[in-house]
């Protein structure tokens, strides 16, 4: 793990949650104004995609804050680096994905992206798929913690459940929705876990 002030890191968990559920309600706002065809509401909309690129480049960098350090298994070390590195592709889909949804990339940028720069496995896939690929790391990190028994097992059972439902994106199930719900659960109790804490620098070090 990359080391950094323990309460910083549980703050940064916590607010990763927040933003989570703040883009939900901005979902629910922007489906009502669209059924019933208000389009002063539909700017909520756009501000969720941009909330869920954030959320997923965030979580990314979370994934780098909590990387495993397992001694002496230098080969397990190097499967979490690719994790993480799937992580990160599943942030760039996202963002690619939520761009467009929120009309903030032009078709003109999109295919100039897949066609000069080669980048089709993103352009390719929406971000449920990245989502998925996202949810690969949680469910491996909780896994990992609850050999450790690093954090308290109702926070890493949570974990591994938001992880697997967020891979299900990766077989296109709209369930991963249900993913991101647990995981903004997930996020604001272990944020919180770790800042209640009189001493948290243990909890944050994954070795």
């Amino acid at each position: 793990m990359v080391h950094y002030q323990s309460k910083v890191v549980g703050r940064y968990i916590l607010t990763i949650g927040i933003l989570i559920a703040v883009s939900a309600v901005f979902l629910i706002i922007f489906f009502i104004g669209y059924l019933n065809q208000i389009e002063q509401l539909y700017i909520f909309g756009t501000s969720n995609d941009v909330l869920n690129l954030t959320v997923s480049i965030l979580t990314c960098v979370m994934a780098i804050i909590l990387l495993p350090s397992p001694r002496k298994q230098p080969i397990l070390f190097f499967a979490f680096l690719i994790l993480m590195l799937a992580a990160w592709i599943g942030a760039a889909i996202i963002t690619v994905d939520s761009l467009r949804a929120g009309g903030l990339m032009s078709n003109h940028t999109f295919y100039v992206l897949r066609l000069k720069y080669g980048l089709d496995f993103i352009t390719n896939h929406d971000l449920h798929f990245g989502d998925g690929l996202i949810g690969l790391w949680l469910m491996a990190v909780n896994m990992y913690v609850y050999a450790k028994n690093h954090w308290p097992r109702s926070i890493i059972i949570l974990g591994i459940v938001s992880g697997a439902l967020l891979s299900l994106g990766l077989f296109g199930l709209s369930a991963a929705f249900f993913g991101s719900l647990s995981q903004m659960i997930w996020n604001i109790w272990l944020g919180r876990w770790i800042l209640g804490k009189s001493s948290p620098s243990e909890v944050t070090t994954l070795s």
